[in-house]
């Protein structure tokens, strides 16, 4: 019966192993863009924090001595707008390679045939 199941598997065509690769890709792809997500906006806090801090402080310097005291990097000021979205089109573009890597390389499931079934233990 093992050689039957053998013969009766088809290889897989290029067609097939591209179109395995892209719905793969998409599928990965999707779910790396999701995780990305929140270390991009961990990242995002970093900066948002750090402005805070220091205009707190350069208000504190103002009440107590008249005129600030604590000088802020210039970066800071401004914090980089497009780290968050590289971070996520990183994780996307990482999750599309590798999903495109894993259909258009990994073998097709073998045909289950009614015959090589398990008999199922549950009563329904």
């Amino acid at each position: 019966m093992a050689v039957d199941a053998q013969a009766s598997k088809s290889p897989l065509t290029t067609g097939r192993r591209l179109y395995r690769g892209l719905v793969f890709a998409l599928m990965i792809g999707i779910v790396g863009a999701g995780l990305a997500i929140v270390p991009a906006l961990f990242v995002q806090s970093i900066f948002i924090g750090n402005f805070q801090r220091c205009e707190s402080q350069q208000e504190f310097d103002i009440a107590a001595t008249g005129s600030i005291q604590t000088t802020c990097g210039e970066d800071l000021s401004d914090p980089p707008k497009w780290l968050p979205p590289a971070l996520i089109a990183g994780g996307g573009i990482m999750g599309l390679l590798g999903g495109f890597g894993y259909g258009y390389v990994s073998p097709a499931p073998a045909p289950k045939r009614f015959e090589d079934r398990d008999e199922s233990w549950l009563p329904f």
